[in-house]
């Protein structure tokens, strides 16, 4: 059984009024879906089925959260460690759900449509084929792909694309229970790859490193299966 409930100190509510300061969260969802049981465990030992269960909790509450329409934008992420973010030692993702579009995801947003425009191809098929011809994929599953991005910010910075073009996560993960735990198994084994690299051998003795792993959707009720 997935559990799922609103996080104690919300950053966004469903009931906000007014300007957004310290003591009065902004409009929109702040909750958080619970990885597993086990208290003291982390996502790179957790199960498939495990983290399966907790994907399949958060597909529901996009499709669920979609019929408001007051809400713009969807973010499920997840903050491993308190200096990484997190305040909650027990294994979970958090749902953030805004009514309105944040300036970063726009701008990028922005980039990707001007990049179809001018060329009438799509920035992320073509970040692939770039990543290929380069040798920047770490590994490929049946659905999903692994890379290192072109002048990464960060050390480690790793994303995953979905191999069939689809802009909507929620509907790539509510196609099968198969591509659901097809993810799952790529975000464990990505998490794992990075814990390895981090902490060598000794990476079977400690918990994961601090990371930061998000999925953004925009605008939230572009109910396109296939593309745009």
């Amino acid at each position: 059984v997935t559990r799922g409930f609103t996080n104690l100190y919300p950053i966004l509510a469903l009931e906000a009024k007014g300007e957004q300061n310290a003591e009065n969260p902004a409009l929109g969802v702040n909750e958080i879906i619970i990885e597993t049981r086990r208290h003291n465990s982390f996502l790179s030992f957790l199960s498939t089925e495990e983290i399966s269960e907790a994907l399949k909790a958060v597909t529901a509450r996009y499709f669920s959260l979609k019929n408001d329409p007051r809400l713009e934008w969807f973010s499920a992420y997840k903050n491993y460690g308190k200096l990484a973010g997190a305040s909650m030692e027990h294994p979970h993702f958090q749902i953030a759900v805004k009514a309105r579009i944040p300036k970063k995801f726009r701008e990028r947003f922005g980039l990707a449509q001007e990049y179809f425009w001018n060329k009438g191809r799509y920035l992320c098929c073509d970040e692939i084929k770039r990543h290929r011809k380069i040798g920047q994929i770490i590994f490929e599953t049946n659905n999903f792909l692994v890379l290192v991005p072109h002048a990464a910010r960060v050390p480690y910075h790793l994303r995953i694309y979905p191999v069939k073009h689809n802009p909507s996560f929620a509907h790539v993960l509510s196609g099968s229970d198969e591509t659901r735990k097809d993810f799952a198994e790529t975000l464990r084994r990505a998490v794992f790859l990075f814990k390895v690299a981090v902490q060598g051998d000794d990476f079977n003795r400690c918990a994961d490193p601090l990371y930061n792993f998000y999925i953004e959707t925009a605008p939230y009720r572009d109910d396109h299966k296939e593309g745009i």
